[in-house]
């Protein structure tokens, strides 16, 4: 047997009469609905309450991705025109932006450009991290970044 709890209801006189007028007596059954249904809407407001946070969230986050991955071109052409040579400017150009969809590898996004510029076949960690480092200011640049990166050293690369 469910556990219950008698509550006293409040109701106006014209509301009671029409009831009783039209044969409604459980007023256990609709009350529980009623609640029930109320129940149902906040917990639907809750939810649409954290699905417009997370909404303003993933907004946020592409912002931020935007703004690396511009910002990131000019590192990238700067790279190109000051510090690359032209085979790995080549390289990097060529490089599949697809390679930086979905999840890193264990190296991080990283690995794709320093196996471009140093012409590797395998990677060297600390010496990846300390290339990384040198052109971001970090050892494992997030997609937005390499992506930028790219981007900025193809550009200069048709003007070759």
């Amino acid at each position: 047997m469910v556990a219950a709890v008698t509550v006293s209801l409040s109701v106006p006189d014209e509301l009671r009469d029409k009831a009783k007028e039209l044969g409604i007596g459980n007023w256990s059954a609709i009350l529980q609905t009623a609640l029930r249904r109320e129940i149902m809407l906040e917990e639907a407001k809750r939810v649409s309450d954290v699905e417009g946070g997370l909404a303003r969230l993933r907004a946020s986050r592409d912002a931020n991705e935007e703004a690396q991955e511009a910002e990131n071109v000019g590192v990238g052409k700067k790279w190109a025109l000051e510090e690359a040579e032209a085979d790995q400017v080549e390289r990097v150009a060529e490089i599949d932006m697809g390679s930086f969809d979905g999840e890193p590898d264990a190296y991080g996004w990283g690995s794709v450009l320093y196996c471009a510029i140093e012409n590797a076949e395998k990677i060297y960690r600390p010496l990846m991290e300390e290339l990384m480092e040198h052109l971001f200011g970090r050892k494992y640049p997030t997609a937005a970044m390499a992506r930028g990166f790219v981007r900025g050293v193809a550009e200069i690369y048709e003007m070759l």
